[in-house]
């Protein structure tokens, strides 16, 4: 499984901060509500992603242990 700065989790932040930060920099201002739909879109994809790793790690998990169990 992919750590760090492999991930899309990572990635996704990075981009997210970028288009917020970099919008302001560029004098574009983003409404309040802006702000929190994208800050919203990226927190619901990486909790999205990390239930989903969860969910594979508990089934790899059960394969290792019922294969062990076979033996």
């Amino acid at each position: 499984m992919k750590s760090g700065i492999k991930t899309t989790e990572f990635w996704s932040t990075i981009f997210g901060s970028i288009i917020i930060a970099g919008a302001d920099e560029l004098g574009i201002h983003l409404s309040e509500t802006t702000v929190t739909a994208i800050v919203t879109m990226v927190i619901a994809y990486i909790a999205e992603r990390l239930f989903n790793k969860k969910i594979e790690i508990n089934q790899e998990n059960k394969t290792t242990s019922d294969k062990k169990g076979r033996k």
